[in-house]
């Protein structure tokens, strides 16, 4: 069964026993589809015979039983994860005047928060039945800025561009009752009521008056409580669809006026609505669905292929082997949430078909990517339930490709898995759920910072989408050294003059050396031969008497592989202090700088941006915070300091609470 028939809202109820609830009935009649088809349908409670034995509200789960194929391949797997909100869907309402048929008008409509599951399920049960037609997609195009290209950004409705055939998704379907029957019978009583076929469910009210087609839709142009379709654009009669009028020149639209640059793409609704004093509108029929764009998603794959393509090319251009071409994976996360009213069905504002239309617009323009769905019902508006869901649903999804990496490249396997975290729009309690659960995965981002350009201004702009690594995004942000206090200055220019010398040392002896020593040094032979990794640090001290100088003290980490352990490099710059100045108060002691450094100079293809990341930033272990704990105790201000890089171009600084052992 398709998604749409899983959600089939009313062909089949009459098959539930009549003495179950409305909702009881819907989820058996949703049961028995999924049972023809051989689905599964995972339920909340323990056995069916729960469902006609409790009077509460019974919650679902559809739960996709597809995973990801194996990704053992050489060049891995590149995972897209992107959480689905009502921002990512918007359609092109086509009608024409009763009159004589003739003008098709156009607006662009977003469906209203109760009536979004039913909208994206009748898209899908009609982009279904083209396909099962044997009809060709087709995709909706629009101008991307500031590359000039065209890139699609939706799925055109209407079959093969004929004019003969039925245009778009019909809304035939359950319809509810208006929420103000005064204003709905008011409204139906006007010219542009009488027009509309009349919507007749009353959702059990005798006589309740209903809702119009129209009203299911925010229309673009209108005010929240304003819907009607009172000022449609024309289309040219010459126009083979209202989805393809950006092929228009700049400054042109296809209803023969001039408009700015904003409004030359597909027809809406015009600038100014009509005065009271004007004729009313003609009646126009009921609306038909020509086209659903999917805008953020357009951007998201945009930007997240070419960004791969760059990457992939940077790194086999720095080790001369070909183009790694990593599998790649759009991991969407969809769901629902109980509104406000408790008596409304959450159901009804799922993103649950929305992602199998998501689905149908990447194989139609993305061949190469594969997508998998994950969803939930309830609950996306509360951040523990979205945890939970997260926990079980979604991360067992990457764990399983983690299993086949490892086991295809060992140890090498986190630089063959990498995953990718959409922010964009959706319930900040799952978004930060998701956050929280991928970062053991260090998971880089797309940020999509402007989400209604192609809602205003038909364009697709690859600088609305922003690409941030792991590291950038840190809850403790890194700052540019320039932009830094000036005592932290000090320190971060210690630091690099500490850094080079230890370099000079690595990379070779000085000449005078080279006769007497066989080896430059005993860096990685002795003094660090248990964890071969370099840590270096900067302890600024300063006596509080006006005039005093500041003082810097070096330390190094000693990893000898004795019984006595290891000595940190933190409490080695504090000896080192105590050791040229027993005078030495804790209350002197002003801040710790601490950079990871590489054994030996790091091959192109382990640089990130060019850069030697080594171990960095990275906070002092848990012996060393015992001993900067208690210089706190007396000093709130003393801070220490990490860095991203080996550059340290930039700083992160952190007050001593901030640390955790």
């Amino acid at each position: 069964a398709s998604p749409a028939e899983l959600w089939m809202p009313a062909a089949t109820q009459s098959a539930a026993p009549m003495h179950l609830g409305a909702r009881v009935r819907r989820l058996a009649s949703r049961m028995a589809v999924a049972a023809a088809a051989g689905c599964t349908v995972a339920l909340a409670c323990s056995a069916p015979s729960a469902l006609a034995d409790s009077g509460k509200r019974v919650r679902f789960r559809k739960s996709d039983t597809e995973t990801i194929e194996a990704a053992g391949g050489e060049g891995g797997i590149e995972i897209l994860v992107h959480n689905l909100s009502h921002a990512d869907m918007a359609v092109l309402l086509t009608a024409r005047e009763s009159a004589d048929g003739s003008q098709p008008m156009t607006s662009k409509a977003r469906p209203l928060f109760n009536q979004y599951h039913f909208v994206s399920a009748a898209i899908l049960r009609h982009i279904d039945h083209l396909t099962q037609l044997g009809k060709t997609l087709r995709p909706v195009q629009a101008r991307c800025v500031p590359s000039g290209t065209t890139e699609p950004i939706g799925i055109s409705l209407v079959a093969d561009g004929s004019r003969d055939e039925p245009i778009g998704a019909t809304l035939d379907g359950p319809k509810i009752a208006h929420r103000n029957p005064a204003k709905r019978a008011a409204r139906a009583a006007s010219s542009l009521g009488a027009g509309l076929d009349a919507i007749d469910c009353s959702g059990g009210m005798e006589g309740a008056p209903v809702e119009t087609p129209w009203e299911r839709f925010h229309l673009k142009g209108t005010a929240r409580h304003d819907r009607r379709p009172n000022s449609f654009r024309r289309l040219d009669s010459g126009s083979s669809s209202a989805t393809h009028a950006s092929d228009a020149p700049p400054g042109a639209c296809q209803c023969g006026e001039d408009h700015p640059p904003a409004a030359v793409l597909r027809p809406g609704l015009s600038e100014a609505a009509p005065r009271d004093d004007e004729a009313p509108p003609q009646p126009l029929q009921e609306p038909s669905i020509t086209a659903v764009v999917l805008p953020i998603v357009g951007a998201l794959l945009l930007r997240w292929t070419r960004t791969l393509d760059q990457q992939r090319a940077a790194e086999a251009a720095a080790t001369g082997s070909a183009v790694r071409r990593p599998k790649k994976v759009l991991l969407l996360v969809s769901g629902s949430g109980q509104p406000r009213d408790t008596n409304a069905d959450p159901d009804a504002n799922s993103t649950h078909c929305t992602s199998y239309l998501v689905e149908r617009f990447v194989q139609l323009c993305y061949a190469d990517i594969r997508v998998v769905h994950v969803s939930s019902t309830g609950g996306m508006f509360r951040y523990d339930d979205n945890l939970g869901f997260v926990q079980r649903e979604v991360l067992p999804v990457i764990e399983r490709e983690r299993a086949a990496v490892v086991a295809a490249h060992g140890e090498e396997w986190p630089r063959y898995l990498n995953i990718t975290l959409s922010l964009a729009d959706g319930a900040p309690a799952r978004i930060a759920a998701l956050n929280a659960s991928l970062r053991p995965y260090r998971p880089n981002y797309l940020h999509v910072w402007r989400l209604k350009t192609w809602w205003d201004s038909d364009q697709l702009v690859e600088t609305d989408v922003d690409f941030h690594a792991f590291n950038k995004l840190e809850m403790r942000p890194a700052v540019p050294t320039q932009l830094l206090a000036e005592e932290d200055r000090l320190v971060v220019e210690e630091m690099r003059s500490y850094r080079r010398q230890f370099e000079a040392v690595r990379d070779g002896a000085p000449q005078e050396q080279a006769a007497t020593y066989a080896a430059p040094n005993e860096l990685s032979s002795f003094w660090l031969r248990k964890s071969h990794k370099a840590v270096l640090a900067v302890l600024l001290c300063r006596k509080p008497t006006p005039g005093a100088p500041n003082q810097f003290y070096r330390g190094m980490n000693l990893e000898v592989s004795m019984p006595t352990g290891t000595l940190c490099a933190e409490r080695n710059a504090i000896g080192n202090a105590l050791a040229s100045d027993q005078t030495l108060r804790r209350e002197d002691i002003r801040s710790v700088a601490v950079l990871s450094v590489s054994l030996a100079e790091r091959p192109p293809d382990e640089l990130v941006d060019g850069r030697d990341v080594a171990l960095n930033p990275l906070d002092p272990c848990g012996a060393c915070m015992e001993w900067l704990r208690k210089i706190a105790e007396v000093n709130p201000d003393f801070k220490v300091i990490t860095f991203s890089d080996t550059t340290c171009d930039s700083a992160i600084i952190t007050p001593i609470d901030y640390l955790t052992v």
